[in-house]
């Protein structure tokens, strides 16, 4: 931890949805993106079919790919609700998936 690494024990499967959905609510908590100075938000995604659905413990009710999903969703509204609302007009959003072409959201 003295240099800010941190060690994922276990299946990257069982912790990817955690990690996406970490680093989404941290880009939407950033005051750059929220004051409208990022213009263009690019969400770079690792396998999504990699996410496959384990049995819900009762700490996490849903399972990873649903809350993967979820998350992703969430982060799409709250960059919709900035471009409505005029915090951040120009907004623009690309998701780039694995073996996919990049795919520019309609916000």
């Amino acid at each position: 931890m003295g240099h800010c690494r941190e060690l994922w024990k276990g299946d990257a499967r069982e912790v990817a949805a955690d990690f996406v959905c970490d680093n989404l609510t941290v880009a939407a908590n950033s005051r750059c993106l929220n004051r409208g100075v990022n213009k263009v938000v690019r969400i770079f995604l690792h396998t999504e079919t990699e996410l496959t659905d384990i049995m819900p413990t009762m700490n996490r009710p849903c399972t990873p790919s649903a809350r993967y999903r979820d998350c992703l969703n969430r982060f799409i509204a709250h960059c919709s609700e900035l471009k409505q609302n005029g915090s951040n007009p120009d907004i623009r959003l690309v998701i780039y998936r694995p073996n996919a072409q990049p795919q520019e959201v309609s916000l």
